[in-house]
């Protein structure tokens, strides 16, 4: 490892303990085997340990970051007998007082000069206060971990290669300082820090001896919550293979950590029919590790008396398979397509969301079993059908291919298509900014414009305004600002579109200056804003704002599919042609994404797209629910 870094610097982090004393008033002396010596401070024990180990290693100690509480601060007392009374007197070391920190120090003196020394000083903050109090762990946290951090940044500064590795003695302090350094330890890993070695230093006072505990098992349980999290959020198992890597686990457990990897690849890679055979796997992998273990009786406090790796480890994996069958149920369960599109969107997954959905839906909707649309019942009709897709659309599905291939070649349909849309377009187009304008100037509400856009966008059923909703927004940021022009300022849960209508005014003559706006008076800015969406915006860019005006994926299917007589629809024809039209817009919008196309696409946030597709979703097993009580 050591040849792979041309420098690796040590560093170590710690919260001092106070100096212990007897009531003669001599400090605690304490054998500590493992490195041969006694102690005269808590401290020193895993200090000693480590400069002992890292001297093998032909390394050495770079820094100590010490957090020195009040306590620590003040001077070392002991506590005596006297006329019936316990008075407390000070310790004297050379004939003087001395403060806990300095005597920590100087007990380490051999092997620690004042250079490796960081000492982080807990401020006094009057007299009611309470050192190393809870409510400033995390202030003290920050504090301890900026100071290690920009050290680590100047040394990485100095040399790119450098290898920093943190080492921690959580054995002193108060009760909840462990706390605070694992936070340390935590944040700094983060920043790229690999963490060494973590102690705690057992003191057995009957013996006045003590045991130095290496703890990293303790601290990479942290990893283990961590990965499963992980792989319940994002189906991610980097983490879970990373802890039990080196640790001896069950068939069963290595097969299911198997399962979970190629899963975890899958989701990835998005392959949709190998995304169904990880999922099976994966569920037959925890079903085969559940029943190992879930007729064992009590198999938690076997744990302890069998002292058997294996059995520990597998019992660490059996505590967190609940969450992960709690957000895997609808996967486990049944894993049809809308069934993997709801699991990505509720992950958050939206590109795999995206894939699964532009490639699975055609199929689902042209299933034979489903019965949504089917080929027309004339043979011969039918056999021209097949052979075209044998032809031509091998490549694909055969619900994709008819749904987005086939049907283009037929010259007249095709320009009798495109006429109604060109004439549909621009008459939505016209009739949208008169529409947009009187709704401004009535102070409009979100509910109210959304109405009004919808009224419009049903008048056609050849094209359509593709998100309302964004559109209709424009009113809700509107009615803010008429309640209170400093939202303009403020531009919250509305930013991105305030934005973009800002970009559009900035195009305007008479608009005031980009350079200039952040000095103006926010009355000022909301009647200027307002006022160029009442009369100055451009059609095209309310246009812009809706997401577009496109054909109605409905109507194209219709003249391409449908009057031809080549497909049957069996479903409510007007649910089906809503469907037929979010999916259009979907499946335009992940082009958008994956095909570095320059238009911007219909939805301005994540969120927005995901509540789109969901209730989409709704939409089609809601006409599930109704073909089946036919």
């Amino acid at each position: 490892m050591e040849g792979q870094y041309p420098v690796t610097k040590n560093l170590m982090v710690m919260v001092l303990s106070d100096v212990k004393t007897d009531k003669d008033g001599a400090v605690r002396i304490s054998k500590y085997p493992q490195i041969n010596r006694s102690v005269k401070t808590t401290n020193e024990s895993a200090v000693r340990l480590l400069y002992q180990d890292l001297q093998e290693q032909g390394q050495k100690l770079d820094r100590v970051y010490a957090f020195a509480t009040q306590a620590v601060q003040g001077c070392i007392t002991y506590r005596q007998e006297k006329d019936g009374k316990t008075i407390s007197l000070p310790y004297h070391y050379e004939g003087q007082e001395i403060t806990h920190l300095d005597y920590t120090r100087k007990c380490m003196s051999d092997i620690l000069g004042e250079d490796e020394w960081r000492i982080i000083l807990e401020p006094h903050l009057g007299k009611d206060n309470v050192s190393l109090a809870m409510n400033r762990t995390l202030s003290y946290t920050l504090r301890i971990a900026g100071q290690i951090q920009d050290d680590i940044d100047q040394m990485r500064k100095e040399n790119p290669d450098v290898r920093i590795v943190l080492h921690a003695d959580c054995t002193g302090g108060p009760r909840h300082a462990i706390m605070m350094l694992i936070n340390i330890i935590r944040l700094l890993q983060y920043n790229d820090v690999e963490i060494g070695s973590l102690f705690y230093s057992n003191w057995i006072s009957s013996e006045r001896a003590g045991k130095i505990e290496r703890i990293n098992d303790v601290y990479k349980f942290y990893n283990l919550i961590a990965g499963a999290e992980e792989f319940v959020n994002f189906g991610s198992v980097k983490d879970l293979q990373g802890y039990f890597q080196h640790r001896n686990i069950s068939a069963e457990l290595d097969d299911l950590l198997l399962a979970m990897g190629e899963f975890a690849d899958e989701v990835k890679l998005c392959r949709r029919w190998r995304f169904v055979a990880a999922i099976d796997h994966l569920k037959q992998a925890i079903e085969t590790f559940e029943e190992k273990w879930k007729h064992v009786e009590h198999r938690l406090d076997t744990v302890i008396e069998s002292n058997d790796d294996i059995r520990l480890n597998d019992m660490l994996m059996f505590q967190l398979l609940p969450q992960i069958h709690k957000d895997y149920s609808d996967l486990l369960r049944e894993h049809g397509p809308l069934s993997l599109i709801k699991w990505c969107l509720n992950q958050g997954l939206l590109q795999q969301a995206l894939t699964l959905y532009t490639e699975s839906i055609p199929d689902f909707l042209f299933d034979p079993d489903t019965g949504f649309i089917t080929m027309t019942e004339d043979e011969e009709r039918r056999a021209v059908l097949e052979k075209e897709y044998k032809e031509h659309g091998k490549e694909y599905t055969k619900g994709f291919y008819f749904l987005n291939r086939f049907g283009y070649g037929e010259e007249a349909a095709k320009k009798k298509s495109e006429k109604a849309v060109q004439s549909a377009l621009e008459n939505q187009k016209k009739s949208l900014r008169p529409l947009f304008s009187s709704l401004v100037k009535e102070h409009a509400t979100f509910e109210e414009a959304k109405e009004a856009f919808h009224e419009l966008d049903s008048s056609s059923d050849i094209v359509h305004i593709q998100n309302i909703d964004v559109l209709s927004d424009v009113f809700s940021w509107s009615c803010l600002l008429w309640d209170d022009a400093e939202r303009i300022n403020a531009p919250g849960p509305y930013r991105i579109l305030q934005n973009l209508i800002l970009d559009m005014y900035w195009k305007n003559k008479g608009a005031i200056p980009r350079n200039q706006w952040p000095d103006v008076d926010a009355y000022k800015k909301r009647k200027a804003v307002i006022g160029f969406l009442k009369g100055q915006i451009q059609p095209q860019d309310i246009v812009r704002l809706a997401g577009g005006i496109g054909e109605r994926g409905s109507f194209n299917v219709k003249w391409r599919l449908i009057d031809s007589g080549d497909f049957i629809l069996h479903t409510d024809p007007e649910k089906f042609n809503h469907i037929i039209d979010a999916y259009a817009v979907i499946k335009s919008e992940r082009n958008h994404a994956n095909h570095a196309k320059e238009q911007q696409g219909v939805f301005d946030t994540a969120e927005s797209l995901i509540a789109y597709m969901q209730e989409n979703i709704q939409d089609i097993e809601l006409l599930c629910a109704l073909r089946g009580e036919k």
